[in-house]
């Protein structure tokens, strides 16, 4: 068993702890009946804290920003500074601290290997708002340190080589990884739901749940909603937009006969609920490889097993913010001869994904997920008998073929590895201009003299 204990001191000055820890159990002798189909099983553990360094400088220093005066004196434009913020004396570095378990294992003679890791990494200390104070106090209230975000995750990573005795050799590796993020403490009493508060998972998508299109017998004979039906007229246009046969109908998940948003606030959010998250889940890698008599091949593909995005653009909603044109996959709409369109009945109105009939919605969420072929590339190298021949090292010939094809569950031409980032900072507007997807094949040869 080994255990580290030490501290360490940045270059900025700032302090960490490092606590490791190890254990191999295979070196024990109560574990040599196992072998060799457990050849190798260490544990790890590790402990440490350090400051955050990805803090904004403003929010520890008052910088006294300058900007263009527009008084002319002896003809120079004249700089004028601007008086800084309260500075906040008690504020304090974030600390980051990570907890991270593992093993590391080897099977059949070390031919199978397997390395997973269990981790919570805890920013505290963060930095927020400050109290409210009142507007005599003459600037904005100081940041203060009180917040909490915490990040949960797994990491796992399976390999296998073997050689048969016909010298064929054969790889592969799986990666697969998972993380949430969470508030776990955050200064915000309204909790509102398109705010940071105490208890928001990162990434969370708020919409309603969309039952199905309005029919004729969901309305009156002067336009008015039929009893039983939920009023949305809430999300109606001063007359320009009423909902219709065609039109997206919303779940009164509350049931008090009205479609509506309530205060927007964790508890009173009217009808609607998280309906989906933004972060990226099940991540995962696939790299196989095969090598016999001088032909190779290798496999790589890669994939997220989980993700939704509540889009925007004109790719996404059929005549998007007016004039824009439509797509053919935007044809699939409603009429009384299609009543299972995907779209709803086309209006002129200038959709918007938030407004109509595009209201974050479960019906229009886009399934991200997906598995791509990233690369498949085959080659053949000589012989030596006829690199002798030609006095040279190495010749091999190859093919490859890049983004060759993909599985995904997003519902338009859309790459849905566009705009991959952490949660809650996709661009949805330009999301989509990528289409259509970009193969590219390539053909070579290496050589070394």
């Amino acid at each position: 068993m080994m255990v580290r204990l030490g501290y360490h001191l940045t270059k900025n000055g700032v302090l960490s702890l490092l606590y490791l820890q190890d254990y191999i159990l295979t070196e024990e002798n109560f574990m040599e009946s196992l072998y060799p189909t457990l050849s190798f099983l260490k544990l790890r553990a590790s402990y440490g804290s350090v400051g955050n360094q990805n803090t904004y400088l403003s929010s520890i220093y008052r910088i006294m920003s300058s900007s263009s005066s527009e008084w002319l004196i002896d003809g120079n434009n004249q700089v004028t500074v601007g008086t800084p913020g309260a500075l906040p004396s008690s504020l304090t570095w974030e600390t980051v601290t990570t907890l991270d378990v593992g093993l590391d294992a080897r099977f059949f003679n070390n031919k199978l290997g397997m390395t997973f890791d269990w981790y919570e990494r805890t920013v505290s200390d963060m930095h927020s708002s400050g109290i409210t104070l009142p507007s005599s106090f003459g600037t904005s209230s100081p940041r203060r340190n009180y917040g909490e975000l915490q990040t949960k995750g797994w990491e796992l990573s399976l390999d296998y080589k073997h050689q048969f005795d016909n010298d064929l050799k054969v790889s592969a590796l799986v990666t697969l990884t998972d993380f949430k993020e969470k508030l776990t403490k955050y200064s915000n009493t309204t909790k509102g739901i398109t705010s940071n508060y105490e208890g928001k998972v990162l990434g969370e998508i708020w919409g309603y749940e969309t039952d199905r299109f309005f029919t004729e017998d969901d309305f009156n004979s002067d336009g008015s909603y039929a009893n039983g039906v939920a009023d949305q007229s809430l999300f109606e246009t001063n007359g320009w937009f009423k909902y219709g046969p065609g039109d997206v109908k919303f779940k009164d998940l509350n049931g008090d006969g009205v479609i509506d948003y309530g205060s927007r606030t964790v508890g009173d959010s009217g009808d609607m609920k998280v309906i989906g998250n933004s972060t990226p889940r099940y991540q995962y890698g696939i790299q196989l490889g095969a090598d016999f008599k001088g032909i190779d091949l290798s496999v790589f593909m890669q994939g997220v097993g989980k993700r939704d995005f509540w889009a925007n653009g004109p790719v996404f909603i059929p005549g998007y913010r007016y004039g824009e044109g439509w797509y053919e996959h935007q044809l699939d709409h409603w009429t009384p001869e299609n009543t299972n369109a995907y779209y709803p009945r086309p209006n002129d109105q200038g959709q918007s994904n938030s407004s109509m009939n595009f209201l974050p919605q479960t019906k229009y969420l886009l399934n991200m997920s997906y598995l791509r072929m990233k690369n498949i590339t085959l080659g053949y190298s000589f012989p030596e008998s006829v690199l002798n021949k030609l006095r040279v090292n190495k010749l091999r010939l190859y093919l490859s073929g890049e983004n060759l094809f993909e599985i995904s569950g997003v519902q338009i031409p859309v790459d849905p590895e566009v705009d991959y980032t952490n949660a809650g900072t996709n661009d949805t507007s330009s999301f989509g201009r990528v289409y259509p997807f970009r193969r590219s094949y390539s053909f070579g040869l290496q050589l070394s003299l």
